[in-house]
Protein backbone atom coordinates (compact mmCIF):
# COMPACT_ATOMS: atom_id res chain seq x y z
CA UNK A 1 0.00 0.00 0.00
CA UNK A 2 1.45 3.35 -0.97
CA UNK A 3 1.44 6.33 1.39
CA UNK A 4 -0.90 9.15 0.32
CA UNK A 5 2.08 11.54 0.37
CA UNK A 6 4.47 9.19 -1.46
CA UNK A 7 6.79 11.41 -3.58
CA UNK A 8 6.95 8.67 -6.26
CA UNK A 9 3.23 9.04 -7.02
CA UNK A 10 2.25 11.14 -10.03
CA UNK A 11 1.24 14.74 -9.25
CA UNK A 12 -2.41 15.41 -8.43
CA UNK A 13 -4.69 17.71 -10.31
CA UNK A 14 -5.05 21.28 -8.96
CA UNK A 15 -7.78 21.58 -6.29
CA UNK A 16 -7.70 17.89 -5.34
CA UNK A 17 -6.56 16.45 -2.01
CA UNK A 18 -5.05 13.11 -1.09
CA UNK A 19 -7.42 10.52 0.32
CA UNK A 20 -6.76 8.37 3.36
CA UNK A 21 -5.65 4.82 2.65
CA UNK A 22 -8.08 1.96 3.10
CA UNK A 23 -8.42 0.79 6.71
CA UNK A 24 -7.32 4.18 8.04
CA UNK A 25 -9.30 5.37 11.12
CA UNK A 26 -9.31 8.96 12.32
CA UNK A 27 -7.78 9.29 15.83
CA UNK A 28 -10.62 11.55 17.02
CA UNK A 29 -14.34 11.64 16.17
CA UNK A 30 -15.43 14.31 13.80
CA UNK A 31 -16.40 17.53 15.63
CA UNK A 32 -19.93 18.83 15.08
CA UNK A 33 -20.38 21.75 12.77
CA UNK A 34 -20.16 25.24 14.29
CA UNK A 35 -23.48 26.24 15.79
CA UNK A 36 -24.89 22.71 15.66
CA UNK A 37 -26.56 21.39 18.85
CA UNK A 38 -24.50 19.00 20.97
CA UNK A 39 -25.10 15.32 20.35
CA UNK A 40 -27.52 13.37 22.51
CA UNK A 41 -25.87 12.27 25.72
CA UNK A 42 -23.41 15.19 25.82
CA UNK A 43 -22.79 16.33 29.41
CA UNK A 44 -23.45 19.96 28.46
CA UNK A 45 -26.67 19.29 26.61
CA UNK A 46 -29.82 20.83 27.99
CA UNK A 47 -31.73 18.23 29.96
CA UNK A 48 -33.81 17.87 33.06
CA UNK A 49 -31.66 18.29 36.15
CA UNK A 50 -31.80 15.26 38.44
CA UNK A 51 -32.93 15.57 42.04
CA UNK A 52 -29.32 14.99 43.13
CA UNK A 53 -26.74 17.45 41.79
CA UNK A 54 -23.85 15.84 43.63
CA UNK A 55 -24.27 18.15 46.65
CA UNK A 56 -27.19 16.20 48.11
CA UNK A 57 -30.87 15.64 47.42
CA UNK A 58 -32.76 18.79 46.47
CA UNK A 59 -35.18 19.99 49.15
CA UNK A 60 -38.89 19.87 48.37
CA UNK A 61 -41.40 22.71 48.78
CA UNK A 62 -43.04 21.41 51.98
CA UNK A 63 -39.75 21.01 53.84
CA UNK A 64 -38.58 24.48 52.83
CA UNK A 65 -41.93 25.97 53.87
CA UNK A 66 -41.61 24.34 57.30
CA UNK A 67 -38.08 25.74 57.66
CA UNK A 68 -39.37 29.20 56.67
CA UNK A 69 -42.06 29.06 59.37
CA UNK A 70 -39.54 27.95 61.99
CA UNK A 71 -37.24 30.82 61.03
CA UNK A 72 -39.92 33.43 61.60
CA UNK A 73 -41.10 31.81 64.85
CA UNK A 74 -37.51 31.93 66.08
CA UNK A 75 -37.02 35.55 64.99
CA UNK A 76 -40.38 36.50 66.51
CA UNK A 77 -39.31 35.09 69.86
CA UNK A 78 -36.02 36.98 69.73
CA UNK A 79 -37.82 40.17 68.77
CA UNK A 80 -40.18 39.77 71.72
CA UNK A 81 -37.26 39.24 74.09
CA UNK A 82 -35.71 42.46 72.78
CA UNK A 83 -38.95 44.34 73.47
CA UNK A 84 -39.09 43.33 77.14
CA UNK A 85 -36.29 45.62 78.43
CA UNK A 86 -37.53 48.49 76.26
CA UNK A 87 -41.05 48.12 77.63
CA UNK A 88 -39.85 47.94 81.23
CA UNK A 89 -37.78 51.08 80.73
CA UNK A 90 -40.74 52.97 79.29
CA UNK A 91 -42.97 51.91 82.18
CA UNK A 92 -40.32 52.85 84.72
CA UNK A 93 -39.79 56.29 83.18
CA UNK A 94 -43.48 56.97 82.61
CA UNK A 95 -44.26 60.62 83.21
CA UNK A 96 -47.34 62.69 82.54
CA UNK A 97 -48.24 66.35 82.65
CA UNK A 98 -51.52 68.24 82.48
CA UNK A 99 -52.84 68.65 78.98
CA UNK A 100 -55.95 68.35 76.89
CA UNK A 101 -57.49 65.35 75.18
CA UNK A 102 -60.06 65.30 72.41
CA UNK A 103 -63.23 63.46 73.38
CA UNK A 104 -66.75 63.24 72.02
CA UNK A 105 -67.65 66.35 74.01
CA UNK A 106 -64.64 68.27 72.67
CA UNK A 107 -61.33 69.11 74.37
CA UNK A 108 -61.13 68.24 78.03
CA UNK A 109 -58.29 68.43 80.59
CA UNK A 110 -56.29 65.21 80.98
CA UNK A 111 -52.82 63.92 81.71
CA UNK A 112 -50.58 63.39 78.66
CA UNK A 113 -47.06 61.96 78.36
CA UNK A 114 -44.31 64.49 78.82
CA UNK A 115 -42.16 65.61 75.90
CA UNK A 116 -39.14 63.93 77.50
CA UNK A 117 -40.96 60.60 77.69
CA UNK A 118 -42.10 60.89 74.07
CA UNK A 119 -38.54 61.58 72.93
CA UNK A 120 -37.38 58.50 74.84
CA UNK A 121 -40.15 56.45 73.20
CA UNK A 122 -39.12 57.41 69.67
CA UNK A 123 -35.46 56.94 70.52
CA UNK A 124 -36.10 53.42 71.77
CA UNK A 125 -38.14 52.63 68.66
CA UNK A 126 -35.17 53.70 66.51
CA UNK A 127 -32.78 51.57 68.56
CA UNK A 128 -35.11 48.58 68.31
CA UNK A 129 -35.36 48.92 64.51
CA UNK A 130 -31.55 49.04 64.17
CA UNK A 131 -31.15 45.98 66.42
CA UNK A 132 -33.84 44.09 64.50
CA UNK A 133 -32.11 44.85 61.17
CA UNK A 134 -28.75 43.74 62.57
CA UNK A 135 -30.27 40.53 63.89
CA UNK A 136 -31.93 39.80 60.54
CA UNK A 137 -28.66 40.48 58.68
CA UNK A 138 -26.74 38.16 61.00
CA UNK A 139 -29.38 35.44 60.73
CA UNK A 140 -30.06 35.40 56.99
CA UNK A 141 -26.73 36.68 55.60
CA UNK A 142 -23.77 36.18 57.89
CA UNK A 143 -24.85 32.81 59.32
CA UNK A 144 -25.84 31.41 55.91
CA UNK A 145 -22.53 32.52 54.35
CA UNK A 146 -20.64 30.72 57.12
CA UNK A 147 -22.72 27.60 57.75
CA UNK A 148 -25.18 27.47 54.86
CA UNK A 149 -28.07 27.11 57.31
CA UNK A 150 -30.59 29.13 59.23
CA UNK A 151 -31.95 27.78 62.50
CA UNK A 152 -35.10 26.53 60.74
CA UNK A 153 -33.05 24.95 57.97
CA UNK A 154 -30.85 23.24 60.51
CA UNK A 155 -33.86 21.74 62.30
CA UNK A 156 -35.32 20.53 58.99
CA UNK A 157 -32.00 19.12 57.77
CA UNK A 158 -31.49 21.64 54.94
CA UNK A 159 -28.41 23.41 53.67
CA UNK A 160 -27.91 26.25 51.18
CA UNK A 161 -25.03 25.70 48.74
CA UNK A 162 -23.59 27.51 45.75
CA UNK A 163 -24.00 25.77 42.40
CA UNK A 164 -20.43 26.79 41.55
CA UNK A 165 -18.64 25.37 44.58
CA UNK A 166 -21.08 23.12 46.44
CA UNK A 167 -20.24 25.08 49.59
CA UNK A 168 -22.12 27.84 51.46
CA UNK A 169 -22.46 30.91 49.20
CA UNK A 170 -20.19 33.91 49.67
CA UNK A 171 -21.29 36.95 51.62
CA UNK A 172 -22.12 38.98 48.51
CA UNK A 173 -24.26 36.22 47.01
CA UNK A 174 -25.97 35.63 50.33
CA UNK A 175 -26.77 39.33 50.71
CA UNK A 176 -28.20 39.45 47.16
CA UNK A 177 -30.26 36.36 47.95
CA UNK A 178 -31.65 38.03 51.06
CA UNK A 179 -32.50 41.26 49.20
CA UNK A 180 -34.42 39.43 46.47
CA UNK A 181 -36.19 37.35 49.08
CA UNK A 182 -37.15 40.48 51.05
CA UNK A 183 -38.46 42.25 47.92
CA UNK A 184 -40.53 39.50 46.30
CA UNK A 185 -40.36 36.49 48.57
CA UNK A 186 -42.88 37.79 51.06
CA UNK A 187 -45.60 37.54 48.41
CA UNK A 188 -44.70 33.86 47.88
CA UNK A 189 -44.07 34.51 44.18
CA UNK A 190 -40.40 33.69 44.60
CA UNK A 191 -41.17 30.54 46.60
CA UNK A 192 -43.85 29.21 44.25
CA UNK A 193 -41.34 29.41 41.39
CA UNK A 194 -39.58 26.31 42.72
CA UNK A 195 -42.66 24.20 41.98
CA UNK A 196 -41.95 24.58 38.26
CA UNK A 197 -38.15 24.74 38.33
CA UNK A 198 -36.13 21.56 37.54
CA UNK A 199 -33.55 22.51 40.18
CA UNK A 200 -36.27 23.49 42.67
CA UNK A 201 -34.82 26.98 42.87
CA UNK A 202 -36.79 29.93 44.15
CA UNK A 203 -36.23 33.32 42.50
CA UNK A 204 -33.81 34.36 45.25
CA UNK A 205 -31.94 31.07 44.70
CA UNK A 206 -31.59 31.92 41.02
CA UNK A 207 -30.38 35.44 41.82
CA UNK A 208 -27.59 34.04 44.03
CA UNK A 209 -26.99 30.87 41.97
CA UNK A 210 -27.77 28.62 44.92
CA UNK A 211 -29.82 25.51 45.66
CA UNK A 212 -31.18 24.08 48.89
CA UNK A 213 -30.29 20.45 49.60
CA UNK A 214 -30.85 17.93 52.35
CA UNK A 215 -27.94 17.34 54.70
Amino acid sequence: MSHPFDPNQPPMAPGSFPTAPSGYTAPYPEAPAYGAPPPIGDSHAAAAVPADLGFGELADFATRAAAWLLDWVFLGLLGTLLLVPFGLLLVWQWETEPGTCRTGAGLEPCNVPTDAWMRMLFGLIGIYVVLAMALTFFYFVFRVSRRGQTFGGQLMGLRIVSLETGRPPRMGATFLRYLVRALIGQFFIGYLWMLFDPRRQTLHDKAANTVVVRT
